[in-house]
């Protein structure tokens, strides 16, 4: 009877001059496909791109990378410069592979700056020698084919006043007198313990690793606790999270309670983005999508604005009386706003989506509504409120019923547009999933999350241009763990099941069962479809629970 209570919820889990372009560039010098309209050039927009640390240096405080954060930071001083989006700019080398040590081409590096619309564009060379850095620097003219217009080499001493050297590199380079500039720029810490930290969350969120990321910027806080950019980043980093460990609750606490006494030591855009972050961690969501809103006013192409407008209004849970109706009850923060909020902000930078890894699959289609169980929670004077999420003139609305009256079963409450809110939700993320697997053909979360993407529409067989069968079976390709591709094959399984081809269900299950390891989430159902249930027991995992509402580990 254990055994059975056990591999029953696996069984419905699984049911449910410029060099010549590369080859494979399009005429412009960016990736395929070609054709796409070009983003417009500001001539004001700067990227800023990893230096190249050359070989033989001996390995020193900073690297490459760090070298373009701190003179990036120090470019945002002044208040005429705009800089390529932060994020975008990781998603653009994360695309081409770029990683440390980074040896950016020209023509690669040009190709990043005209898909950011970044007019100017900075890179240079790193060499370290004991405790001196030695630095060349050079700022080229996009909108003219990468022309050279000024090139500044300097020494900084590894262990002294490393950021008003690079404060001073960005004046040089900039032809700049020193005058009209907000913050701080580079020069954030005296503290070279608190600078190595930052510079270490810096490369974890390059790396996608946001838990890492907070982890570095806690410690450069500890060092130096008016560290304003570390400050900043560690709130970026919980924004970006689902951390609810009391650790996080503490940080995003105490940002919301020092943001104020940072802000003169940030640039404008950062200090917008700290403003925004003081509202959000103290749950003043109203106020915090103003902040995001003002963000995206002054610069459109803002990952963290957007996806900072979309949390802001999803994680709104106030229900009120509708403004037009008081019979009826609405939520403040508005989900189409979110979900077209979200769109926008994976569909900028689809990297992001490597923060979640294997969490991905299940975190999109959430975010977006694509399933018809999923519903939008709320509360109002103590009680709680659900909504189904329905459609009216093509836009998500969502109209609150207690809590009590949807407890008692589905029938009657479910609106009629419910279904095709639903629809049009997962075609919003078969967008995002199709940006992020072209974008990233080599990495097997990308195909995963758009195989499910696809299931969840239907396009399941060998035949389409894209199906969930071929891109479960790519991502199992690409995958390097055993234990995930045996659950990419499970997924193939159930898919198999779903299009009625149950002798190849049969053969791929088989296969599985051979070489799977014990407790492999996803394989104890598909044992269980194969007629053996003792077999299941051995390869049932805690996973395999995850969605129940209640433990089943035991």
């Amino acid at each position: 009877m254990r055994t059975r209570a056990r591999v029953l919820p696996a069984v419905l889990a699984l049911m449910l001059g410029v060099p010549a372009l590369m080859s494979g560039q399009c005429p412009d010098g960016s990736p395929p496909p070609c054709g796409r309209a070009r983003v417009p050039l500001d001539t004001a927009r700067y990227a800023i791109l990893p230096f190249a640390h050359r070989e033989g240096s001996a390995q020193a405080v900073l690297d490459g990378a760090d070298c373009a954060e701190l003179l990036a930071e120090a470019f945002a001083r002044w208040s005429e410069i705009r800089l390529a989006d932060k994020t975008r700019l990781y998603d653009a080398l994360a695309r081409r592979g770029e990683r440390v040590p980074f040896r950016i081409p020209f023509d690669t590096a040009i190709a990043i700056a005209l898909r950011l619309g970044a007019g100017k564009l900075v890179m240079g060379q790193l060499w370290s020698f004991g405790d001196t850095l030695r630095l060349t620097a050079g700022l080229y003219d996009v909108a003219h084919g990468g022309v050279p217009m000024r090139e500044i080499t300097t020494r900084v001493a590894a262990n002294g006043a490393i950021g008003a050297a690079f404060n001073a590199l960005a004046d040089s380079l900039l032809g700049a007198d020193p005058g009209d500039v907000r913050g701080a720029g580079a020069e954030q810490t005296r503290s070279l313990r608190a600078l190595r930290a930052y510079a270490l969350g810096q490369r974890q969120i390059r790396e996608w690793d946001l838990a890492g990321a907070a982890s570095h910027f806690r410690g450069a806080v500890a060092a130096d606790s008016d560290f304003a950019q570390a400050y900043l980043w560690l709130g970026q980093a919980l924004v970006w999270s689902d951390d609810t460990t009391p650790e996080a609750a503490r940080d995003r606490a105490a940002i919301a309670r020092r943001a104020g006494r940072l802000l003169d030591r940030l640039s404008g855009a950062d200090a917008a983005l700290l403003l925004a972050q003081e509202p959000m961690f103290a749950h003043r969501w109203p106020d915090a999508c103003q902040r995001y809103r003002e963000i995206l006013a002054a610069d459109s192409s803002s990952f963290a604005g957007w996806y900072g407008l979309a949390e802001c209004n999803a994680l709104d849970r106030v229900v009120i009386r509708h403004p037009s109706d008081t019979a009826r009850f609405t939520f403040r923060g508005g989900y189409e706003t979110a979900v077209q909020a979200y769109r926008r902000a994976l569909v900028l930078a689809p990297a992001f989506n490597l923060t979640s890894e294997r969490r991905a699959i299940e975190r999109l289609p959430r975010l977006l509504f694509a399933e018809r169980w999923y519903t939008r929670q709320g509360v109002m004077d103590g009680s709680g409120y659900v909504a189904y999420p329905e459609l009216e003139a093509d836009t998500l609305a969502s109209y609150a019923i207690p809590g009590a009256l949807a407890g008692a079963g589905r029938e009657g409450l479910e609106p009629p547009s419910h279904l095709a809110a639903v629809a049009r939700n997962r075609r919003i993320l078969m967008e995002v999933s199709i940006s992020f697997a072209d974008a990233f053909p080599d990495e097997p979360v990308a195909h995963r999350t758009l195989a499910r993407a696809l299931e969840s529409v239907g396009t399941l067989e060998v035949g389409e241009p894209r199906s969930a069968i071929v891109e479960f079976g790519e991502a199992q390709r690409l995958e390097r763990h055993a234990g995930q591709r045996a659950r990419d094959a499970a997924d193939r399984v159930r898919v198999l099941i779903k299009v009625g081809d149950f002798a190849g269900a049969c053969r791929l299950g088989d296969s599985l069962l051979h070489v799977a390891s014990r407790a492999t989430a996803g394989v104890a159902g598909v044992a269980v479809l194969l007629g053996r249930p003792s077999l299941a027991r051995h390869f049932f995992a805690t996973e395999d629970t995850a969605w129940l509402p209640s433990s089943a580990d035991n």
